[in-house]
């Protein structure tokens, strides 16, 4: 296997580090499945504006920083959630 990057590291970065709780990922997301997902579970919490980036912005704004944020080739998405009361 080709590449920049070693077998192990894309499998962790597919499947999460399990560095820590929450450290582990779903495979397979995208976009659409994701927001679908959110959903489905929100319903019974209420109403909630969803927004998803493939940018690190939303958490920028707010001060945070991870490596990962500087590293183009890190594919994640950014999930903010607003919860509209009604």
């Amino acid at each position: 296997m080709g590449g920049a990057f070693e077998h192990n590291h894309i499998l962790a970065t597919i499947y999460g580090w399990q560095r820590w709780k929450g450290d582990e990922h779903k495979s397979g997301w995208n976009e659409k499945t994701l927001k679908e997902l959110i959903c489905s579970k929100c319903n019974s919490e209420g109403h909630f504006d969803i927004y998803i980036s493939d940018t690190p912005e939303i958490y920028r704004k707010l001060g945070l920083h991870r490596n990962r944020f500087d590293r183009k080739h890190d594919a994640h998405l950014y999930v903010k959630l607003k919860k509209v009361h009604k």
